[in-house]
């Protein structure tokens, strides 16, 4: 992410997914990556199914602030 590859965070993202559907880490690379990739419908499912699964983790509200101010 912070060398801008964010192609290739979304797919370590999406094969994090494949595996663990729920996973934490891998929703969040794969929200952050969609908003930086200007996919902010995908963002935006992304943080919707993070926030299902961990409705404690702070950074996903964080990330939906982000993803607002980007729209």
């Amino acid at each position: 992410m912070k060398a801008g590859r964010f192609l290739d965070a979304a797919a370590l993202a999406a094969q994090l997914l494949s595996d663990a559907p729920n996973d934490q880490d891998g929703l969040y690379l794969a929200a952050v990556a969609a908003r930086y990739l200007g996919r902010f419908e995908d963002a935006e499912t992304h943080l919707k199914r993070l926030k299902d699964a961990t409705p404690d983790f702070g950074r996903a509200f964080q990330e939906e602030g982000h993803l607002l101010r980007a729209r």
